[in-house]
């Protein structure tokens, strides 16, 4: 550990006066869920020590024997500020779940003290993210999503498939990508109307990143700055995708008018919604797919700000991710955009 991995006042403090009642407001308004009876809950922590990974959160011998005094709560989140490996800046695991539904009732939430150096809005996105994760978005949780009408288990393969994606180089061999897809009701309705895609059959998640990004976030590729992509990038938003997988959960009821606006995307159709970013239609559409040279200054896709063309070349070829034609070492910058070269914007000035 450095210094920076150690927790200084003012952060404990903005977490407690900042972090953790914007995200019970946030939630609050978004989704709403079955109140857990307190007896429920100490029944429940008698039954762990701890509460999460890495030595977790030692449960309180007076919450296991009293409980909150009475109160009922619809979730409990134990919150942490304790050091993470780098380029990791919080993370979250559910660690109780309703006997009657699965429902995620508890959990960890860690913020790494590293996260002092990012602004405000950026502190309250990670927050926000991070608790969605013990709120059950994560694969752990797909194979016990709820159904209200059969008060059963949904069954997997109404929540989610697994495909094979391929394509052919610039060698001619055929590489692949195995991706999954969320093919709940909700969910796919609304992508399907956002993109003007209506044969969609699912909606794809992150295949890229390690075991905590594969599999338990939106793809960034299509959902770009959305609050449950696998990395910051600019200002995330809560849109209708995330309350539709909360609703389709079987455990939540989400509030859309509370939804935030995505944009990323938006009425590009089926090769925005499951293709490859090489077939994007942009012709009227700056800061999305691009091959210009990364020297000549454009708008990005928000038209928010000024940026270049975030085009690289590689060592290696990019296999399955090459997207530039005739050019098969050339790629964008970030991986989780499955290396589409697309604008990124400067740090600053406006477009």
């Amino acid at each position: 550990c450095t210094s920076a991995d150690v927790p200084t006042t003012d952060f404990v403090n903005i977490i407690k006066n900042d972090l953790i009642p914007s995200v019970r407001e946030d939630f609050y308004l978004m989704a709403q869920t079955r109140t857990v009876q307190d007896g429920d809950y100490t029944t429940a922590f008698r039954g762990i020590s701890r509460c999460g990974p890495r030595g977790g959160v030692p449960i309180p011998d007076d919450i296991k024997q009293s409980g909150f005094d009475g109160k009922n709560t619809d979730v409990v989140i134990f919150v942490t500020t304790r050091p993470t490996q780098e380029g990791v800046l919080g993370w979250a695991v559910a660690c109780v779940s309703s006997a009657d539904n699965n429902r995620p009732i508890a959990g960890q939430l860690n913020l790494s003290p590293r996260l002092i150096s990012y602004t405000l809005k950026e502190k309250i996105s990670v927050a926000r993210h991070e608790s969605l994760h013990a709120l059950g978005f994560s694969q752990t949780f797909l194979n016990y999503f709820y159904d209200r009408n059969t008060t059963k288990v949904t069954p997997a393969s109404s929540v989610y498939s697994m495909e094979t994606k391929k394509f052919t180089d610039s060698t001619g061999s055929v590489k692949t990508a195995s991706v999954m897809k969320i093919k709940t009701p909700k969910v796919l309705d609304i992508a399907r109307k956002y993109y003007g895609c209506p044969t969609l059959d699912g909606v794809q998640f992150e295949e890229g990143g390690g075991s905590g990004t594969a599999f338990s976030h939106w793809e960034k590729r299509i959902m770009k700055n959305e609050l449950m992509v696998g990395s910051v990038s600019g200002e995330l938003v809560m849109s209708s995708f995330t309350i539709a997988f909360l609703e389709d959960s079987g455990w939540y009821r989400g509030n859309f008018s509370h939804s935030e606006p995505l944009l990323w995307g938006k009425g590009m159709g089926c090769p925005m919604a499951d293709g490859r970013c090489e077939d994007w239609s942009v012709t009227d559409r700056p800061g999305y797919y691009c091959t210009d040279d990364p020297s000549i200054s454009t708008c990005t896709f928000d038209l928010k700000k000024k940026g270049y063309c975030s085009l690289n070349t590689y060592v290696s070829s990019m296999g399955y991710y090459e997207h530039v034609p005739g050019s098969p070492k050339a790629g964008g910058s970030d991986a989780l955009m499955d290396y589409c070269p697309i604008v990124s914007s400067y740090a600053e000035g406006d477009c």
